[in-house]
């Protein structure tokens, strides 16, 4: 079985990253001054050349909710300074931005996944996609990355104002597939090298039980 102590630990290690951030105040003055001292503005994403060198070196880290918001033209010039959580200024609207997940939850199916993200919808503070969206581990992360962001089943979920962005809304995929894809693994270290990774793990015979139930649910064949 799945036990529930397992979840609730994990949902308390996510709560802990949203409750230590500290008030929204005090998120855009931290912000403001990583990007006075990256030689960048955070709020206008003006990123002078200096400042873009200097985030390629500095690739994004800390907690989930943290953000860097540029725009969508500095991101196709610089593809180096995306990462886990960076967001990109709506090309008509400057209070929306398109946001990049700064989490993924990457299995494994049947192990609980499903029942982590849904306890995390209820939280005001994380936006997650509804489905799952299978974009690492088959080659597009190098070339159709921008797409990542403005795929039909991200586009709504990662998309919010500027206020709520700057505030540290998490935002976070899960797609079970990930665990088992060695080629997912080193595309999501090349897109989002600091996203963080939650994998849910469980006891491997009711693990198996479960899938084989699940496929057999639904008539697929597992067997030639």
């Amino acid at each position: 079985m799945i036990t529930t102590r397992g979840i609730l630990f994990l949902l308390a290690w996510l709560a802990a990253l949203v409750g230590t951030r500290g008030s929204g105040t005090d998120r855009v003055s931290s912000n403001r001054t990583q990007a006075s001292r990256w030689g960048a503005n955070a709020t206008t994403a003006a990123f002078s050349e200096q400042g873009i060198r200097a985030l390629g070196h500095h690739k994004h880290a800390g907690n989930p909710g943290d953000r860097r918001i540029i725009s969508l033209a500095a991101a196709k010039r610089h593809r180096e300074i995306v990462d886990a959580g960076t967001c990109l200024l709506d090309a008509k609207s400057k209070s929306t931005v398109h946001c990049f997940p700064s989490l993924i939850c990457i299995g494994a199916m049947k192990a609980g996944t499903f029942e982590l993200k849904s306890w995390c919808d209820e939280h005001e503070m994380f936006l997650s996609a509804k489905k799952e969206v299978h974009f690492f581990g088959f080659g597009r992360s190098e070339k159709e990355w921008m797409e990542y962001v403005f795929d039909p089943l991200t586009v709504n979920e990662w998309t919010m104002s500027l206020k709520d962005a700057k505030a540290g809304t998490i935002t976070m995929e899960k797609t079970p597939y990930y665990i088992s894809s060695a080629e997912a693994a080193l595309e999501m270290r090349s897109l989002l090298p600091s996203v963080k990774l939650v994998a849910m793990l469980r006891e491997p015979a009711a693990r198996a039980y479960s899938s084989f139930y699940h496929h057999c649910s639904r008539n697929h064949r597992l067997t030639k």
